[in-house]
């Protein structure tokens, strides 16, 4: 029987461990235990583990139930222990893959550490506006705020319901997958969430079909509804550009991949791929990538901001 581990117990965990048993159940995983810091958070699915505890001589695979912007440096602890990379697996692309296990083992891109990326010869810090907007009318489907803030600084109207909320990256390329068939559905009022800076400050979370929206900038459950509706019949469908984020370049391949013209995923590091925006974050102030993404669409980065511009001039 094949061994696995979930690595974290946090709100990643919960949101996919039901998928995760209804995975080992059908092809005859066995989840070892989870592996988290905390002993006293409630599991299900398997006994704790403490860290020190997860051995690749009894563990087969390991999934990192964990934010993107941790799993490099767990993946690299774990491969210290003697766990094979290719045997660490990160639990959005194994949600990307619809739990078939077998695809998952074929086609799952191992989890890299990549070099950072840096500017050459330039201080953006001295860099001033230099581009004219001068872009036409685009729907931004969009992995966090930063569509709705290009539209803002762009003068644009929302032509797109992605705005003010985040998704996952696995939901997010399920609906670019079909974006179709989620925009003919309704969303459902499914709870309440926090917001990670403010706890006292709860948001609304929807289903559409198998997926979550996050509507993190609102407190009122029927606004939600009613601002996604809205802006869903303005899509422009000609005129799409597809916004992401990730410190993961397996994650970048995946949405390199997409059938859409129009795409830009702002990354951390070096890459060739024809999607790729890439950001010095030694030479910016905050420390979250997504952060940094949406001050760039605010204009707040202005040679990020010309380097933006110029790309959708082209569209």
């Amino acid at each position: 029987m094949v061994e696995i581990a979930l690595y974290g117990a946090g709100l990643i965990y919960h949101r996919f461990i039901d998928n995760i048993c209804k995975m080992a159940n059908g092809y005859g995983l066995h989840i070892f235990g989870i592996c988290d810091r905390n002993e006293q958070r409630i599991l299900r699915g398997g006994g704790y583990l403490t860290p020190e505890e997860l051995n690749a001589d009894v563990v087969d695979y390991v999934i990192l139930t964990v934010s993107d912007s941790t799993q490099s440096d767990i993946c690299d602890e774990l491969i210290k222990r003697g766990f094979a990379r290719q045997n660490i697996i990160s639990v959005f692309m194994i949600d990307a893959l619809q739990y078939e296990w077998d695809i998952i083992k074929k086609f799952h891109e191992p989890l890299t550490k990549e070099e950072p990326y840096k500017e050459e010869n330039i201080d953006i810090s001295d860099y001033h506006i230099q581009c004219n907007d001068g872009v036409k009318d685009i729907s931004f489907f969009s992995m966090h705020c930063a569509g709705g803030c290009l539209s803002h600084s762009l003068n644009m109207r929302f032509c797109s319901p992605m705005i003010n909320m985040f998704f996952i990256q696995s939901d997010y390329i399920k609906l670019l997958r079909s974006p179709h068939l989620y925009m003919e559905s309704i969303p459902r009022f499914l709870r309440m969430d926090y917001n990670r800076r403010n706890k006292l400050k709860a948001y609304p979370v929807y289903r559409l079909e198998d997926i979550e929206l996050h509507m993190n900038h609102t407190a009122d459950i029927a606004e939600g509804i009613q601002k996604w509706e809205e802006r869903k019949k303005r899509i422009l469908w000609n005129r799409i550009v597809v916004l992401a984020y990730t410190g993961n370049s397996a994650f970048l391949r995946l949405f390199d991949d997409l059938p859409y013209p129009n795409k830009i995923c702002f990354i951390p590091f070096q890459s060739d791929l024809p999607s790729s925006f890439c950001i010095d974050m030694s030479q910016v102030r905050e420390k979250e990538l997504w952060d940094v993404v949406n001050r760039i669409a605010l204009k707040q980065y202005p040679y990020y901001w010309d380097k933006l511009v110029e790309r959708l001039q082209k569209i």
